[in-house]
């Protein structure tokens, strides 16, 4: 097994769950600019299925292998494995999903409070 493979494997990369976020984030912008759009058609969920089912999931596995032998070296590599295989490594995957959804709650609060912002300041400005 390839170094980088084996880092994917003890850091629990899942890709499909990868590829599926990076889905999702293109359709919502997507949706967001056809919703900018006068008389834009409604496009159904069943349309976005079709792509979401087909997913290159092995495709971007060798994007991601890619970047990475790019920009670690060898060593780093072993030194990340090592990070990923130790318990304070262990502890750190096992706490990253509670930690993304608090960043994520954090986020879009944030730019809640931004956009609401802006909106009120656009308004004020148009007065």
């Amino acid at each position: 097994m390839n170094e980088v493979d084996r880092l994917f494997a003890v850091s629990k990369m899942d890709f499909n769950e990868i590829a599926l976020n990076i889905f999702e984030n293109m359709v919502s912008n997507i949706k967001g600019k056809f919703s900018e759009i006068p008389d834009a058609p409604d496009i159904p969920d069943s349309f976005w299925d079709k792509y979401r089912n087909n997913l290159d999931v092995d495709g971007l596995r060798m994007m991601l292998k890619n970047i990475y032998q790019r920009h670690l070296t060898p060593d780093e590599i072993s030194g990340i494995i090592k990070f990923w295989e130790s318990p304070i490594g262990q502890k750190s995957k096992q706490a990253e999903p509670i930690i993304n959804e608090k960043i994520q709650q954090i986020g879009n609060a944030y730019f809640e409070a931004l956009a609401s912002e802006v909106i009120k300041e656009m308004i004020e400005e148009n007065e």
